[in-house]
């Protein structure tokens, strides 16, 4: 720099010599400070807790190229229950973060080993993250993964293993039971049916070889039941009974009150038929249907044997809206008759 100022012209002033040399010189500062500032950087601390949700951070220069060089320049300690989110021997740039995580110390058991960490999350969930502990969708943990973390937790993981597993088996014939009305009351025929056949898909779940649980995902019938019919006797057994001198062979007998009706229109709504489509007479007998069926044939007479009176025999022909249970209304062809029986208690044979 000065062997270039002696090689000026002597007609530079001494003036103009001492500007050039302060410009040189100042150029030579900025340049030589410039080049030292590039040297500082600036590194933000924080300090976190989750556990207290304390977070505090600070912001500082140095010119240390390392973490660890940093952390002792800074005299910042790390406890045993604290952790670096960098390593220790990172390179230190301009705008790094180091953040010193608070933790527990917690023990993990998992496949078999035992792992003693520092986790700095909240849950034993976020906690086995953390660790590099990865669940199944079938695993489980003790405590549960939305448990809180407390000083020297264990935590334990059960390894749960899913397998599916088919299964038949024989499904029931269902029973049906019906009227036969060829078979005597008390008599009853069974014609069985087949069971079916269905397929199970369960879903099965194992610990350490266990059987702990299934759940049955779908039902498959391969082959469907057919049912099984009982059939039960509405036929009364006959039985015998003198009347009128003759032997009577019956299958029920049924005490009822009795009335009477004539073949008049007026009294059978207009109808010239009765609801068994027959013509309104003598022997035609409205009843309940539930409890005589239209079309049987009946023999009638007062409850002391006939020794009163007798309609003796005839058919269940018609109906009545009055005639409910254990009523029946007799036919007789004059209003006279019909006012001349009145009200009566009878006993019906119900004939074979």
């Amino acid at each position: 720099m000065f062997s270039f100022l002696k090689q000026r012209k002597p007609n530079c002033s001494p003036k103009k010599v001492l500007e050039v040399f302060l410009v040189i010189t100042m150029i030579c500062f900025i340049t030589t400070g410039a080049v030292y500032d590039a040297s500082v950087k600036q590194v933000t601390v924080i300090l976190s807790n989750v556990f207290t949700d304390s977070y505090e951070s600070l912001t500082v220069r140095t010119r240390q190229d390392t973490v660890e060089n940093f952390l002792k320049d800074e005299n910042i300690t790390i406890a045993e229950n604290q952790v670096l989110n960098v390593s220790a021997k990172d390179e230190l740039k301009n705008a790094s973060t180091i953040e010193i995580r608070t933790g527990k110390n917690i023990s993990i058991l998992a496949d078999g080993n035992t792992h003693n960490v520092l986790a700095t999350e909240k849950t034993v969930g976020d906690a086995l993250i953390e660790a590099g502990v990865t669940l199944g969708q079938f695993d489980r943990t003790e405590p549960t993964t939305d448990a809180l973390i407390s000083d020297n937790m264990t935590i334990t993981v059960r390894r749960i293993i899913a397998q599916s597993q088919t299964l038949t088996q024989a499904v029931p014939s269902p029973v049906v039971t019906v009227d036969d009305p060829l078979l005597w009351v008390g008599e009853q025929e069974t014609v069985p049916g087949v069971a079916g056949v269905e397929e199970l898909n369960y879903r099965v779940l194992y610990e350490n070889g266990q059987e702990i649980g299934r759940d049955l995902v779908s039902t498959t019938m391969i082959t469907p039941p057919t049912e099984t019919i009982v059939k039960k006797g509405t036929k009364y057994r006959p039985m015998v009974t003198t009347v009128s001198g003759k032997k009577l062979a019956y299958s029920r007998k049924i005490e009822v009150l009795a009335t009477a009706y004539d073949t008049s229109l007026e009294e059978n709504g207009g109808y010239t038929k009765t609801a068994y489509g027959l013509t309104p007479g003598y022997g035609i007998v409205a009843v309940d249907p539930r409890v005589i069926p239209l079309g049987t044939k009946l023999y009638i007479e007062s409850p002391d044997g006939g020794k009163s009176w007798s309609y003796g025999e005839c058919i269940a022909g018609d109906t009545g809206g009055a005639i409910k249970g254990n009523r029946i209304d007799l036919c007789y062809y004059t209003q006279g008759e019909c006012v001349q029986f009145g009200r009566r208690s009878a006993t019906v044979y119900v004939l074979d």
